[in-house]
């Protein structure tokens, strides 16, 4: 299977980069071991052109990589790419501190 691992995109702060990258790392280094094909990609780099060059079968945002928002799900759901984790329309409800008990509380009413 083709993974690629997104990893890093925090202008800001090199050190949140360093440690989603060396995440990231490790995650790939699992799947090869698992003979996959992984590649890591940094998310402060024209991502959109790296997924079209790899067409990976699914992608992975690593921990710490700036996916907290749906940005990045959103973007693969775009380009219709599977991913694991979350959806984006998930990411953003939770973003929203708000309207989480909301969310919470029409669940239980499910």
């Amino acid at each position: 299977m083709n993974v690629v691992i997104l990893a890093g995109g925090h202008v800001a702060d090199e050190a949140r980069n360093a440690a989603s990258r060396k995440e990231a790392e490790a995650m790939a280094a699992a799947l090869i071991k698992g003979e996959h094909q992984a590649d890591v990609i940094d998310v402060s780099q024209d991502v959109v052109v790296s997924l079209q060059a790899h067409r990976p079968d699914i992608c992975i945002i690593a921990p710490g990589a700036c996916g907290a928002d749906g940005a990045l799900q959103g973007m693969l759901d775009l380009l219709q790419v599977p991913h694991v984790g979350s959806s984006s329309q998930t990411c953003r409800i939770v973003r929203a501190k708000d309207a989480v008990p909301f969310v919470a509380a029409r669940c239980g009413d499910a």
